[in-house]
């Protein structure tokens, strides 16, 4: 690192002698774990002796594989159980089971305080990068034998409120920037593409969205209009699903400048180029239609014990889409998100006395209370919503009982604790009944696999980058962000930043603070050099500044001495010139009075003469 820009000490430490986190000292002294699954156990111990070195914050490092993937879901469990303060899971080996696990576990709606980081090689190239960020994990780093970036990362995600600077230089800048929020597109067809993302629109609103069919010239233009935008009936861990009108060739605009045969020949050629953008998105779909398979039969499944990832194969094995939750934080809200065919219900058994001594916490419990709760729901919906209920762990309560009991047909009991291979029978069996309520793609509607890179799609924003060291940037934008949001800048280089809490120690004012991920060993090396050619520049434009000035300063010397000649020189001339007007006015004196003597002399001597005459 270069001494001559101001780097410091790297130090994720906080200050012993100050608490800022507003802990008490038992919270303070305590030991969180962080879970590690993989298999690199070389990087693993390595990464706990550097965190070591440059953390005080204590921490047990726990390690977990992931070598079977058959039963890869039951690391879920086993997080649950440990409830860790962060999670490091390394797609190097067992990719597509490892990003499987991290979907699933981001869509856990009690998930919100555990930061997920990603492991990736750079052998593994770009592609890894971008599917572990569409499964709205925490970042993502790329191997390497620098620790600092993500011992950084484990402590802000993890320990905000102890973090301390981590000693960059930061380079203050306030330069306009485009930012890309990644996005999921979920269908296509030849006048829409449908995405999912946590981007906020507004109905008629036009914007930029990079996407696989322009960015390879299969439509002419990234310029969508938002049609529609809802939050329910998703299907990714994204807030919103919005249907995007493509305009296919960007509209000719008319300058003052323009003649009109030029605004004509535009216009022509416009038309020409809408003519190809259309026939070259048929041509595609028509060649991909038939690897469209989407899957309409969802089912919500709301168990504490998380049955489904217990030792069972991968969800995504199953002809049903199974979205599995240990509870319901928001009963309308998630039932609405997911919109199933199928409730799955397990219901327990919580005495009066637990209940009224866990008030705060009731929302957890999947008791009678809960469940009334989701048929009310259910009821009063007024657009045909009427999802089949299957309620597990009933007892003495048969499907007749539940169906007066809450006033709602569609309901079935399962006296027994729930199966999960019952479940499964069970669902094929009402296949049949619910397949009438099922969405009909239309004819060139293309349905795009989630592991595809080609569902990748990036919603442009503009954005004024504030500051930026290697391991974070400031930046303003008109745009309201959650915490967690993953932008992609380029500066200098491809990276990703995601939006955390601003740290105490940061000193630039900015509406949103990100850590920097996704870059790799030669892409820090030149972010690092862009940074030093800011300082650079910035001591370049101070010393021309400085220049400047000296040359300003120095021309009004000269001009003044300049002057102060000039002044003198016209003194002396007019001094010159009096003196000469004095001496000839002397000489003129002079002149007279010997002429007058001269006449004086000759008039005596003409009386002389006359006097003897």
């Amino acid at each position: 690192m270069s001494e001559d820009v101001g780097f410091k000490d790297l130090n994720l430490s906080p200050d012993p002698k100050k608490n800022g986190s507003g802990e008490n000292d038992d919270e303070k002294n305590k030991v969180f774990p962080i879970v590690y699954i993989g298999d690199d156990i070389a990087y693993f111990q390595k990464l706990q002796e550097q965190y070591s070195s440059l953390s005080s914050q204590l921490v047990e490092f726990q390690s977990l594989s992931g070598s079977d993937e058959s039963r890869i879901q039951t690391l879920i469990v086993k997080i649950k159980k440990i409830n860790p303060r962060l999670v490091i899971i390394d797609f190097t080996k067992n990719t597509t089971a490892m990003l499987h696990i991290t979907r699933i576990w981001m869509r856990q709606n009690n998930h919100t305080d555990i930061g997920f980081i990603g492991l990736c090689d750079y052998n593994q190239g770009s592609s890894i990068i971008i599917k572990a960020i569409m499964t709205t994990m925490s970042c993502i780093h790329i191997k390497s034998s620098e620790y600092e970036a993500i011992c950084y990362d484990i402590n802000i995600l993890a320990f905000p409120q102890t973090v301390a600077d981590h000693g960059f230089a930061t380079a203050k800048l306030n330069d306009p920037a485009i930012a890309y929020i990644p996005c999921k597109a979920s269908l296509i067809n030849d006048k829409f593409l449908k995405i999912e993302s946590n981007k906020l629109l507004a109905t008629k609103q036009q914007l930029r969205v990079s996407n696989f069919w322009s960015n390879n010239d299969i439509i002419k233009s990234d310029l969508f209009m938002c049609v529609h935008q809802a939050n329910e009936n998703l299907y990714y861990n994204y807030n919103y699903i919005q249907t995007l009108q493509m305009a296919h060739v960007d509209p000719v605009m008319q300058t003052e400048d323009m003649t009109p045969e030029k605004f004509d020949e535009l216009k022509k050629k416009r038309t020409e180029d809408l003519t190809i953008s259309r026939f070259s998105i048929d041509t595609w779909i028509e060649k991909h239609i038939n690897h469209s398979k989407p899957k309409f039969l969802k089912a919500l499944v709301i168990d504490k014990e998380l049955n489904f990832f217990n030792n069972k194969p991968v969800t995504d094995s199953f002809e049903f889409v199974f979205r599995c939750q240990p509870y319901l934080k928001k009963v309308a809200a998630e039932i609405a998100r997911i919109k199933p065919q199928l409730i799955i219900f397990n219901l327990e058994e919580i005495d009066q006395e637990t209940l009224a001594a866990s008030a705060n916490i009731a929302f957890t419990f999947n008791n009678g209370i809960t469940l009334q709760k989701v048929i009310d729901y259910l009821s009063k919906s007024e657009d045909g919503f009427k999802p089949i209920v299957i309620v597990f762990n009933t007892r003495d309560k048969d499907t007749a009982t539940l169906q007066t009991t809450f006033n709602y047909k569609s309901i079935l009991a399962v006296k027994e604790p729930m199966d999960v291979d019952l479940v499964l029978k069970m669902c094929q069996m009402l296949k049949a009944k619910v397949a009438p309520n099922l969405p009909q793609p239309g004819p060139k509607d293309i349905f795009i696999d989630k592991d595809s890179d080609v569902s990748y799609c990036e919603v442009q924003e503009e954005i004024t980058i504030k500051s930026c060291s290697e391991n974070d940037i400031t930046f303003d934008c008109d745009a309201d962000y959650e915490m967690g949001t993953v932008i992609r800048v380029n500066l200098p280089v491809t990276m990703y930043a995601t939006i955390v809490p601003t740290p105490e120690f940061t000193k630039e004012p900015a509406k949103y603070y990100a850590i920097i991920h996704g870059v790799g060993e030669i892409e820090r090396q030149k972010l690092r050099q862009y940074i030093n050619d800011v300082f650079f520049r910035q001591l370049q434009e101070k010393k021309s500044l400085e220049k400047e000035e000296i040359e300003k300063t120095k021309k009004a010397f000269l001009d003044k001495q300049k002057e102060a000649q000039r002044l003198a020189e016209e003194e002396a001339k007019a001094e010159a010139l009096a003196v000469a007007a004095e001496k000839a006015k002397a000489q003129d004196i002079a002149e007279k009075a010997a002429e007058i003597t001269s006449q004086l002399g000759d008039d005596k001597a003409e009386s002389e003469d006359n006097s003897n005459d």
